[in-house]
């Protein structure tokens, strides 16, 4: 849409994103980072395959990559400052043909979560000595890195106009604060374009049906507030650049 031209001559951008977590009939706005950018990896692990009963003959890839996810998690407690927030997470790990034969490779599947360039350049940094770790134990890795989404970085003033379109549609009780997540948005795109805000409506029910699950569910009753909340919003930047 960028590429297309969607935002040229766009002075102002809001957005929204429903929460199943999140009270219902609240809008959580905050000026600032708000939600984190992501990189993804597949870090492959490299040994040399033997005979279960004759490890000394191989490099047992599965205990290099026991090594490398341990260093990474030194990369987080150790590399970054206190009061940084950072992720490097391993979420998947694949590896060996059977029970009996040593592996010779191993993949780990990962991200990266970040507010801050310098924080995205330590846990990478962080992760490359990580994966050095499987060289200095004889075996080696290979690293393949896709960069993700930027951050979230919400406009302070067009926040503030947000949060008052809020408590002029819904009341103050409507409007609340979130601190930053380290889930990832598209929306950051916009916002490195246009100064905006994005935020979230809460639309829980009871209990709650989380996003990303088989029993997902929203309060719709809130999709109502939520259209007017942009609605007020877009009013209100219209008057703010006029």
């Amino acid at each position: 849409m960028i590429e297309d031209g969607a935002l040229q001559d766009v002075a102002a951008i809001f957005g929204l994103h429903i929460g199943a977590h999140l009270p219902a009939g609240r809008a959580y706005v905050r000026g600032g980072p708000y939600m984190a950018g992501s990189d993804t990896f597949i870090a492959t692990v490299q040994g040399r395959s033997a005979h279960a009963a004759r490890p000394h003959e191989g490099i047992d890839a599965v205990v290099l990559a026991a090594h490398v996810v341990l260093a990474c998690q030194n990369g987080v407690a150790r590399r970054l400052k206190p009061g940084h927030s950072g992720v490097l997470t391993i979420g998947k790990i694949e590896g060996g043909v059977a029970e009996n034969v040593i592996a010779d490779a191993v993949k780990l599947h990962g991200t990266i979560r970040y507010f801050e360039q310098p924080v995205r350049n330590t846990l990478r940094h962080a992760l490359d000595d990580a994966l050095n770790v499987a060289g200095a134990l004889g075996g080696g890795a290979l690293l393949e890195m896709n960069e993700g989404y930027p951050p979230v970085v919400n406009d302070v003033a067009m926040s503030e106009l947000a949060a008052a379109a809020v408590e002029q549609v819904g009341g103050a009780e409507a409007l609340a604060e979130y601190d930053p997540l380290m889930a990832a948005e598209d929306f950051a795109y916009y916002l490195e374009k246009v100064p905006g805000s994005f935020f979230w409506l809460g639309a829980a029910l009871e209990p709650a049906r989380e996003h990303h699950h088989p029993n997902f569910d929203i309060d719709e009753r809130v999709l109502p507030l939520g259209a007017a909340i942009l609605a007020n919003c877009a009013l209100a930047a219209l008057v703010r650049t006029r």
